[in-house]
């Protein structure tokens, strides 16, 4: 097992260490981690994420927000 995270500090138990752990690992048998979870066809999580973000960009500098 790879060393926790120094980046990301966690406190309480909404967000567990362990549960960050798993993220980072790349834990197959969690959910929502997976472009088939969210329905994206050839596409990233990342690159969704991505498309998304720019779209609100735009819709901001518009005044569309």
């Amino acid at each position: 097992m790879r060393e926790l995270s120094t980046t990301v500090t966690t406190e309480g138990a909404i967000l567990p260490a362990d549960l960050l752990q798993r993220v980072a690992d790349g834990d197959r048998h969690l959910k929502g981690l997976r472009s088939d979870d969210y329905h994206l066809s050839g596409e990233t999580i990342g690159e969704a994420t991505s498309r998304a973000w720019n779209r609100m960009l735009v819709s901001c500098q518009l005044g569309d927000s």
